[in-house]
């Protein structure tokens, strides 16, 4: 079928096309004589609509990331090992033991946390339609049961990259932890609670007239390279220490130009510190032999400042030399270790070391308290550390606070706290 009309003195044909045309032939006319036929503009056919995309497989996920914390996924639909964190996508239920915490989640929301250790639940964990339960055991499920909360926002990751913690800066006050640096712990830096901004790796050791090194060469479970990537992870807003002996190992001042050789070769492995925390445990300090290596410490790495954290065994031995590092300008805090005492820590304990520290001439602002949660005698509920900081700063004018260790139950909780209550003060 075909139509001839006028239009503004053309004559416009019009007539059927062909199935594979898009629009109509039109004639424009000279007088009465046909010009060059043009195709007539016409809009564009929409464009097909996007395929429904495919949702990611959960048990293909590297990592779940809550609360600016990530948890390192070890496997899917498997049993779950010591330590390890495990996704369920499959069944009814998730098919592990009474032990660790269950965090049920549908579309990158918490619907459930169980913490069935902690709260002796035998029943297991229903597995909820569209989402996954996220298993975590040992260590990793007390830190997943203190990091998570029911309508928590969060993430899936695919690539095994951990996100950055958020720095802390609270008022200049360094809130820390420690990481053990052997091989039989499977813990990261990376595992460093958004509370915290201080991060010692713990221990280097040395053998008299020796360099120090770290333990297992800083490898850990999972490699010094991994230890390196993960600190530089961190980013400028976490500072980084290298704790010096420990409870099982020693520590020699006698020779300051091995030790800083020492020191510089674990800076070059871990890619950096800026704290040197005192830990010795295993003999008496000498002062002269302190403040020489600090002379080639200062000359040598002169961005590295002291830390200290005695018990209270050692710290008659800490507090001059801590005092004369302080009028050097050289130390960051004092802050003596309230755990593993021969008898329950009080209060009025906390307050006469504190008290023994400002008048031994170590000022307020560089005094600190280490915390450690238990449920015996020789260690303090969250609670209890809570309040003990409490003391310190409005009492004395502390600042800083260290919890041992990175993967221990509680940990986070009390860094939590502890950066909640500082930032606090106005």
């Amino acid at each position: 079928m075909a139509s001839i009309e006028r239009v503004n003195q053309n004559l416009v044909l019009t007539c059927d096309l062909p199935p594979e045309a898009t629009g109509a032939i039109v004639l424009p006319m000279v007088g009465e004589t046909p010009g060059t036929p043009q195709r007539a503009t016409v809009p564009p056919l929409p464009p097909p609509p996007d395929p429904t995309p495919t949702p990611p497989d959960l048990a293909t996920a590297t990592m779940l990331v809550v609360n600016g914390q990530g948890f390192a996924i070890d496997g899917a639909n498997r049993a779950r090992g010591s330590n390890e964190v495990i996704v369920y996508t499959k069944g009814a239920v998730a098919d592990v033991n009474m032990w660790g915490t269950d965090v049920a989640i549908v579309g990158n929301k918490v619907t459930q946390v169980v913490a069935r250790e902690r709260d002796k639940i035998p029943n297991q964990t229903p597995i909820p339609a569209g989402g996954a339960v996220v298993s975590a055991h040992g260590a990793q499920g007390s830190r997943l049961a203190a990091a998570v909360k029911p309508d928590d926002a969060v993430t899936w990751r695919f690539d095994g990259v951990e996100p950055s913690p958020t720095p802390t800066p609270a008022k200049g006050a360094l809130i820390g932890t420690y990481m053990k640096v052997w091989r039989a712990d499977r813990v990261r830096a990376v595992s460093l609670p958004v509370g915290a901004n201080v991060l010692h790796l713990a221990f280097a050791r040395n053998t008299p007239g020796g360099a120090p090194a770290l333990v297992d060469g800083g490898a850990t479970a999972y490699g010094i390279e991994t230890v390196r990537a993960d600190l530089a992870q961190l980013g400028l807003g976490v500072e980084v220490g290298v704790s010096l002996g420990g409870s099982q190992g020693s520590i020699f001042f006698d020779n300051p130009s091995a030790f800083v050789d020492g020191l510089q070769r674990i800076a070059d492995s871990i890619g950096g510190f800026t704290l040197l925390d005192l830990d010795c445990e295993q003999g008496v300090l000498n002062p002269s032999q302190v403040m020489a290596v600090d002379t080639e410490l200062a000359r040598r790495m002169p961005n590295v400042r002291w830390t200290a954290a005695p018990n209270g065994g050692y710290v008659n031995g800490y507090l001059p030399i801590c005092a004369e590092l302080s009028k050097r300008g050289r130390l960051r805090y004092h802050a003596q270790q309230f755990y593993e005492g021969p008898a329950k820590i009080t209060a009025d304990d906390v307050r006469w070391r504190l008290d023994q520290a400002i008048k031994t001439g170590i000022p307020a602002d560089q005094l600190g308290i280490g915390m450690m949660v238990g449920s015996t005698y020789q260690y303090w509920t969250a609670d209890e550390c809570e309040a003990m900081y409490r003391i310190a700063v409005t009492e004395f004018g502390a600042r800083h606070a260290y919890v041992w260790d990175l993967p221990r139950s509680g940990t986070a909780e009390v860094l939590a706290r502890t950066r909640h209550y500082l930032e606090s003060i106005p």
